[in-house]
């Protein structure tokens, strides 16, 4: 996420991998679990939860502090999350190094 925050935003960017932390963690305890989210083709970035799964789901990675992230860093965000799910931390991490 640094390339998109640049060096300024180290803050934000902690709060994304915890965030990210927490939705693993969220999959971790609800496995049969099926998060939807709807995109819209005419406002890019945005991304609306479509399903209770996916309000639980959001719910968990804002925490306590429920303070709101930029619509479009909250899509990468999910996608981030949606990739290691599928694919795993190791290969999440190996796909983040090649392409840096």
């Amino acid at each position: 996420m640094s390339d998109l925050l640049g060096e300024e935003d180290k803050e934000a960017e902690e709060k994304y991998r915890i965030m990210l932390k927490k939705g693993l963690e969220w999959f971790e305890l609800n496995k049969g679990a099926n998060p939807i989210f709807k995109s819209y083709k005419e406002i890019p970035g945005a991304l609306v939860e479509d399903n209770q799964d996916a309000h639980d789901l959001v719910e968990a990675m804002y925490g306590e502090s429920g303070e709101p992230i930029r619509a479009d860093y909250f899509k990468i965000l999910i996608n981030h999350l949606f990739y290691t799910k599928k694919f795993g931390w190791e290969e999440y991490v190996k796909e983040l190094r090649d392409h840096s």
